[in-house]
């Protein structure tokens, strides 16, 4: 029943993006009330069968996905307090920015009710909504007028497209099938009937073709092959890599724009760049390419059609669209803006994720396990029992076992007995050991603390009064 609902609300939310109702004088897309149900279907969900661990690992990841979103917000309110910009100005770029955080919080509802099978149901929704538009079209014009139009369109790789195949060119949801291909050729493995998948999200994303998407995707589905082919830490250093690389090529390209990259192309090369040499020209003079440009709050890009030069005083939401989101977030949150932009966007997420983690624990009746991290179990010992000194000694066989296969660079203990092996190899083979005094012990030491004193490169305690019996360990206030 809830995929149900969420197919339903999902379809037209992706359908009805770009429908907009007036309220108080402020264009809304008819969009938001349906992500707002996928909300309130994942709150309910929530409420009902709470998922601590996916909500755990799903939070890290909302504010990674959050921060691209809330950096342009930062800026734009600077730029808007220091400019003293009109309360439209202001209230166009919020309702932009508060747009983005809600399309990044229904990507996390749908992962909460669906976990890795959420994706499959965005794309489900996305090729039924896109569908339907292309249903649309062909009633309007002709099967036969849409299928030559969409002949035309792929022999001429985009040169030349008629009325039928520009209405779904304009449509943004084509550029978003370009990513979800890329995900099918990566990962089919993971679902049934992947090639359908395939064939329906290629017909979708060729249907509104855009040029520069092609070469994007090949260029992506390349890198990813070579990525996923080096070792693992390797992997993450190319991805650093290729991250900073696009950094300065992003910039760079703002550069060429200025310097007349597309005049050059249009006149030397003889290739139409529908429209882009007037709109860049129209450009140049609310920009410059320096450290000291500020930028002109988000959502600027509205008050200015750019095939003209014509300035407005209300934003407009119709206006030609500016062609290029680097150049458009250079313009709107200004130099420093945008290289901090680009950081959250290109590189936040390799660098959090540069580090592995495992859980090891006792292996109890609860199950001790956090979704997307891996989880060790070692036999419960306890000190009192004659199974102690046994149970230890298959403790360190395990051990062993997880350190040979994870190979981990810092060890964080909390004192369980059960890892005391775990602890002392570590050592042995020359890594870093963490330990953590229990919060329950205020004024005298656990025996495991005791032992493991001697070994850990940084021990914690959480209660000041245990500073006497640990002189050299590290008081922070409660961890734990």
């Amino acid at each position: 029943m809830v995929a149900v609902i969420y197919m339903i609300l999902a379809t037209a939310m992706f359908f009805w993006q770009d429908t907009y109702f007036l309220v108080g004088g402020i264009e809304l897309s008819l969009k938001n009330p349906c992500a707002l149900g996928i909300l309130f279907l994942a709150l309910l969900n929530f409420i009902v069968t709470a998922r601590p661990g996916r909500t755990i690992v799903l939070a890290r990841h909302t504010m990674v996905q959050m921060l691209p979103c809330l950096l342009p917000l930062f800026f734009s309110s600077v730029i808007w307090v220091v400019s003293v910009v009109e309360g439209a100005a202001i209230t166009n770029g919020v309702s932009m920015i508060v747009s983005q955080l809600l399309a990044v919080c229904v990507a996390v509802a749908t992962l909460y009710l669906f976990g890795g099978r959420g994706a499959w149901y965005c794309l489900g929704a996305m090729c039924l909504a896109n569908s339907l538009l292309v249903i649309g079209v062909m009633v309007q014009g002709g099967i036969l007028a849409f299928l030559q139009e969409f002949y035309t369109l792929l022999i001429t790789f985009s040169a030349e497209n008629g009325p039928l195949v520009q209405q779904l060119e304009i449509n943004d949801l084509t550029f978003a099938f370009g990513p979800f291909l890329l995900y099918v050729l990566l990962n089919g493995k993971e679902v049934r009937h992947p090639l359908l998948w395939l064939l329906v999200s290629s017909f979708l994303f060729l249907a509104g073709l855009k040029r520069i998407a092609i070469p994007a995707v090949g260029l992506g589905f390349i890198t990813a092959v070579i990525v996923r082919l080096l070792p693992e830490k390797a992997s993450r250093q190319t991805a650093l890599c290729i991250g900073v690389g696009m950094m300065a090529a992003s910039f760079l390209y703002i550069v060429a724009i200025r310097g007349g990259l597309f005049h050059y192309i249009e006149e030397h090369l003889g290739i139409n760049t529908m429209g882009r040499v007037a709109m860049f020209t129209n450009m140049e003079r609310y920009y410059d390419i320096s450290i000291t440009y500020m930028g002109r709050g988000t959502g600027f890009e509205r008050f200015v059609d750019w095939a003209s030069g014509v300035e407005y005083k209300i934003p407009q939401r119709t206006l030609m669209p500016i062609h290029n989101d680097f150049l458009r977030m250079y313009l709107n949150i200004g130099f420093v803006g945008y290289w901090l932009w680009l950081w959250s966007y290109l590189m936040l997420r390799p660098l959090m994720e540069r580090y592995d983690s495992i859980v090891v624990t006792e292996k109890t009746a609860f199950k001790t396990a956090i979704e997307g991290i891996k989880c060790y179990y070692l036999m419960q010992v306890n000190r009192l029992e004659i199974t102690c000194l046994p149970r230890l000694i298959v403790n360190s066989f395990l051990s062993l076992k997880i350190c040979l296969l994870e190979r981990p660079d810092v060890v964080i203990s909390t004192g369980v007995l059960a890892t005391i092996p775990l602890c002392i190899l570590c050592k042995v083979f020359g890594k870093r050991l963490i330990y953590i005094e229990s919060f329950a012990k205020v004024t005298s030491p656990t025996r495991t603390g005791n032992l493991l004193y001697r070994f850990a490169d940084r021990f914690y305690v959480q209660w000041p009064e245990l500073l006497e019996g640990y002189p050299d360990a590290v008081y922070r206030g409660g961890i734990y």
